[in-house]
C-alpha cells in the first residue's frame, strides 16, 4: 500500500479523499434538508409516499409554490393533476420555471399542455428555451393546444434552428398546424418540397392541411401534386386530400400513381377520381373495371361511375364480366350488380341468367344480388335454385325470395332452412331466424330467446339488436330473460342489453341495474349503468346513486350524468364546470352527456356559453351539446367555426359535425354548399356528407 502512494503521490492521495469528503458531505446535506422539510422517506415505505402525494395534491390549488422543491417520486399522477383543471396552472407553472429536476419539469409541462389555460402562455414561452428536450417539446405542445397565432413565430423559430432535435421541430410543425400560423406556409412548402432532406415532409403536409381554412386551395393542390409523382413520405395522404379538394388535375398523376401499388393503396386512388369525377377520371374508373380482378375495386369504381352519371357503361362492362371465362370475374360482377342495378332491366336479366351458371359461388352471388334488387322477375328462375342440392346456395335463393315477396315465400325459411339439424349447417339455421326476426316475424321469438339461455355469448350481442326489432310488439313475454342477462351476460352482450333497456325505458330494470352496479369493479360496465339508470330510473334513484363513491374520473362524469337527468341541480352544476375548465377530452365527454339529457335545463347555459364563452373549446363544447339537443343554432355556429375559426378548433367543429345524429344536418349542409363561395370550405363541407353516408362498399 505504502509502495502504491509512492507511486501516484501523496498530493493525489490527498486530493480524492477530499473529493470523497465533499461527496459524503453533500449527501449528508441533501439528506439533512429533506429531513428538515418533511421530504425524506424510506425507499421501501410506499404508504408515506402515498400519503405525501395526496397531501400535496391537496395543497396545489392554494399554494402555488409548492412544487418547486418536489422530486419526482413524489409528484401526484397524471390524472390527479389534470383533474385539478385550472386551479392547478399557478403550481404547475412554477414547478415549470423553478423545479430543478427534469422529469418534474416535464411532468408539470405535459400537464399544462393538457389543461390548455391562456393564462400558462409566459411560462410555456419560457420553458421553449428549457434544456431538456422533453420539456420544450411539451411546451410547443401546449402552445398548439392554445389556439392563438401569435404564438406562431416562436414556433417558426424552433423548426428553423439547426440546433434543435428533429422530434421538437416535428411538434413545432404540428402546432403550427394547429395554430393556423399562415406567415410560415413557405417555410412548410420548403419542407415538403426539398430534395436534401425529407425528413420534416410528412409533419409539414400534414399542417399545412390543417391550415387549409387558412390556405389557398390551389396552393394546396400544388404541394400534394408534388408529393405524389415524387413519391415521398405522405403520398397516401396526398392520394386522398387530392380526392377530397376534387382536383381534376391530379387525375393523370392518380392514375400513374395507381400502377404497382398494393390493393389497399390502389383503393385509395379509385375513391379519390370517383369524387374527382372529371374526363380523365372517369376514363380512369372504367380502365379499372374492364382489368381489375379484385371485387372491392370493381365495387367502388362501379358505384363511383353510377353517380358521375356512366350508368350505361357500367352496365356494360358488367354485363361482359359477367359472361367472363374466369369463374371469379363473374363473382365480382354479380357483387357489383346488386350494387348499382337497381331498376335497370339488363342487370337483372344478367343475373338471371347467372343463376344458371355451373360454378355454385356463381349462383349463390347472383341469388343474393337479384335479392338486393328485389326483381319480381327473378322469382321464378329463384324457386328453381331453391331446390338445388346446395344447401349454402339454396339459402341465398331462399332469402332473396324472400326479399322479393315476404308474405309468398315466408314458408320456404321453415321448410328449406330451418329443418337442418348437424351442426356444420348451423349458420343457415341462424340465417333464417336472423331474416324472420328482421321481419318482426312473432314465430322467430322462441328461437332468439332460447340463443339468450344458450352458454354461446357470441349470439348475445347479436340476439339482444334483433329483439329490438320488436318494440311495438310489446316487450312483457321475454322481459324475464332480458332481467335473467341483466345479472349475468358480460362484454357485448352487456351493452346491446343496456342499449335495449333505454330504448324501452325498461323502468323495472332498476333494481337489477343498481344491484349491478354495486358488484361491478369494470369502468366500461359502470359507465353504461350510470348512464342507462339515468335514462330509465325514477327520481328517488339518485338518493342512492349519490351513497356510491367513484374513483374513476370518467365514471366519476357518468354518475354525475345520471344524478342530473334525475334532477340533481348540483350534478348539471358540476357537469357544466367540466364543460368549460376540464381538458378536452373532458369537454368532450361533458358535451356528450349533457347533450343526451331529457331535461332542457342546461339548454340556457349551453347557448350562453357558445355565444359568450372566451375558451373556443368550450364554445365548440357547448354547441356540440347544443347540437345533440336538436337546437338549430349550434349547428350555424360550428359550420361558421369550422370555415374561419382557428384550425385546431375548427376541427374540433368539423368532428362534432361528423358525428351527429340530428336528422336536419345533412340539409343544412346541403343548403351551405351552395352558398359557399370559398372553395376548401366547400369541399370540407361535401366531405363531411361523403362521410356521413353509410359505407357503399365491404
Amino acid at each position: 500500500m505504502r509502495k502504491m502512494m509512492r507511486r501516484i503521490g501523496w498530493a493525489h492521495v490527498l486530493v480524492a479523499m477530499l473529493a470523497i469528503a465533499v461527496a459524503v458531505s453533500a449527501v449528508a446535506g441533501e439528506y439533512a434538508q429533506d429531513a428538515a422539510e418533511g421530504e425524506y422517506y424510506e425507499e421501501d415505505d410506499w404508504r408515506s409516499v402515498e400519503k405525501r402525494r395526496k397531501e400535496i395534491l391537496a395543497k396545489i390549488p392554494t399554494n402555488p409554490d409548492i412544487l418547486i422543491n418536489i422530486t419526482y417520486d413524489l409528484m401526484p399522477g397524471t390524472p390527479e393533476l389534470t383533474a385539478l383543471g385550472r386551479k392547478a396552472t399557478g403550481a404547475l407553472t412554477r414547478g415549470l420555471l423553478d423545479n430543478a429536476s427534469d422529469s418534474v419539469r416535464s411532468l408539470c409541462v405535459s400537464v399544462l399542455a393538457q389543461i390548455r389555460d391562456p393564462d400558462s402562455a409566459p411560462a410555456m414561452l419560457e420553458a421553449l428555451g428549457d434544456r431538456n428536450s422533453s420539456v420544450r417539446m411539451g411546451a410547443v405542445h401546449a402552445l398548439g393546444n392554445l389556439a392563438d397565432p401569435g404564438y406562431g413565430k416562436y414556433l417558426l423559430k424552433l423548426v428553423e434552428d439547426p440546433e434543435e432535435s428533429r422530434y421538437v421541430k416535428q411538434a413545432a410543425i404540428e402546432a403550427i398546424g394547429n395554430i393556423g400560423y399562415a406567415k410560415a406556409t413557405p417555410k412548410l412548402e420548403k419542407l415538403v418540397t426539398s430534395k436534401k432532406d425529407d425528413s420534416l415532409a410528412w409533419d409539414a403536409l400534414n399542417a399545412m392541411w390543417h391550415m387549409r381554412n387558412k390556405a389557398d386551395r390551389d396552393d394546396l393542390v400544388d404541394v400534394f401534386l408534388h408529393v405524389l409523382k415524387e413519391e415521398k413520405s405522405g403520398a397516401s395522404l396526398a392520394v386522398d386530400k387530392l380526392g377530397t379538394l376534387k382536383a381534376d388535375e391530379a387525375a393523370g398523376a392518380l392514375a400513374k400513381y395507381y400502377v404497382g401499388r398494393g390493393q389497399a393503396e390502389k383503393n385509395r386512388v379509385i375513391l379519390a377520381m370517383g369524387k374527382i369525377g372529371s374526363g380523365k377520371a372517369r376514363k380512369f374508373l372504367k380502365k379499372v373495371m374492364k382489368t381489375t380482378q379484385v371485387a372491392r375495386h370493381l365495387n367502388n369504381a362501379a358505384i363511383a361511375l353510377s353517380a358521375l352519371g356512366e350508368k350505361k357503361q357500367v352496365m356494360d362492362i358488367l354485363l361482359d364480366l359477367l359472361a367472363s371465362r374466369k369463374a371469379y370475374m363473374r363473382i365480382n360482377a354479380a357483387f357489383a350488380l346488386g350494387e348499382v342495378g337497381q331498376g335497370n332491366e339488363r342487370a337483372v336479366q344478367g343475373l338471371i341468367k347467372a343463376l344458371e351458371d355451373q360454378n355454385d359461388y356463381v349462383r349463390s352471388e347472383a341469388a343474393v344480388a337479384l335479392g338486393r334488387l328485389k326483381a319480381p322477375a327473378a322469382a321464378g328462375p329463384l324457386e328453381k335454385v331453391a331446390e338445388t342440392s346446395n344447401p349454402f346456395v339454396q339459402l341465398d335463393a331462399v332469402v332473396a325470395l324472400n326479399r322479393i315477396d315476404y308474405k309468398k315465400y315466408r314458408h320456404l325459411i321453415f321448410d328449406k332452412l330451418l329443418r337442418h339439424k348437424k351442426a356444420k349447417f348451423a349458420r343457415i339455421v341462424e340465417r333464417g331466424i336472423r331474416f324472420l326476426a328482421e321481419q318482426q316475424d312473432p314465430d322467430a321469438l322462441p328461437y332468439l330467446l332460447a340463443y339468450l339461455r344458450s352458454a354461446n355469448p357470441d349470439r348475445y350481442g347479436q340476439t339482444l339488436g334483433l329483439l329490438r326489432e320488436y318494440e311495438k310488439a310489446g316487450v312483457g313475454e321475454f322481459s324475464p330473460s332480458l332481467l335473467y342477462m341483466a345479472h349475468t351476460c358480460r362484454y357485448g352482450c352487456f351493452s346491446e342489453l343496456l342499449r335495449t333497456v333505454r330504448k324501452w325505458k325498461l323502468v323495472e330494470f332498476t333494481s337489477p341495474l343498481l344491484e349491478r352496479l354495486y358488484r361491478t369493479y369494470y369502468s366500461g360496465d359502470k359507465t353504461l349503468l350510470y348512464f342507462t339508470l339515468g335514462k330509465i330510473a325514477g327520481k328517488d334513484t339518485a338518493a342512492k346513486l349519490e351513497k356510491f363513491v367513484e374513483k374513476g374520473h370518467t365514471v366519476r362524469l357518468y354518475r354525475l350524468f345520471a344524478l342530473a337527468n334525475l334532477g340533481d341541480a348540483k350534478a348539471l352544476d358540476e357537469l357544466i364546470d367540466i364543460l368549460v375548465a376540464g381538458t378536452l377530452e373532458d369537454k368532450r365527454d361533458a358535451a356528450f352527456l349533457l347533450g343526451g339529457l331529457d331535461i332542457k335545463d342546461a339548454v340556457p347555459r349551453l347557448e350562453a356559453l357558445m355565444e359568450k364563452s372566451d375558451d373556443p373549446f368550450t364554445a365548440v363544447a357547448a354547441a356540440s351539446a347544443l347540437l345533440a339537443q336538436g337546437e338549430q343554432k349550434a349547428i350555424d355556429y360550428l359550420y361558421k367555426t369550422m370555415s374561419k375559426g382557428v384550425p385546431i378548433v375548427a376541427d374540433e367543429a368539423e368532428r362534432a359535425l361528423l358525428v351527429a345524429k340530428m336528422e336536419d344536418l345533412d340539409e343544412f349542409l346541403k343548403k351551405s354548399l351552395k352558398k359557399e363561395g370559398n372553395i376548401v370550405t366547400k369541399r370540407r363541407t361535401e366531405e363531411i356528407l361523403y362521410r356521413r353516408k353509410p359505407k357503399e362498399f365491404r
